[in-house]
């Protein structure tokens, strides 16, 4: 399922790129955890996006399609809802402005 899958991706996948949690403070870890980060932003978010996009026209559309025959409308599993996908994308976009400071 697309939503469970994207809501994974924000709740989970990206955490170890951006949270740092290690005791290596040097510059070679600090560039190396830049360069991770730089690597998500480029290549993992934009298939995210694109994800939450399918997701949001699909649930569109089915909704459409179940009022036009009268049906009653589509309600998703607990915690694939379209609110709870965009309240976890809203808290890794907290979480990777936050990395993004400690970069710059």
């Amino acid at each position: 399922m697309l939503s469970a899958r994207l809501h994974r991706c924000c709740s989970v996948r990206p955490r170890p790129v951006y949270v740092v949690e290690t005791n290596d403070y040097n510059f070679d870890g600090a560039m190396a955890r830049f360069k991770d980060f730089q690597a998500y932003k480029s290549n993992d978010k934009p298939k995210y996006s694109s994800l939450k996009v399918e997701i949001e026209n699909s649930f569109s559309n089915l909704q459409t399609k179940l009022a036009a025959f009268s049906r009653p409308p589509y309600v998703p599993p607990e915690g694939l809802s379209l609110e709870d996908i965009n309240a976890a994308w809203a808290n890794l976009s907290k979480a990777e402005a936050a990395q993004y400071v400690l970069y710059t």
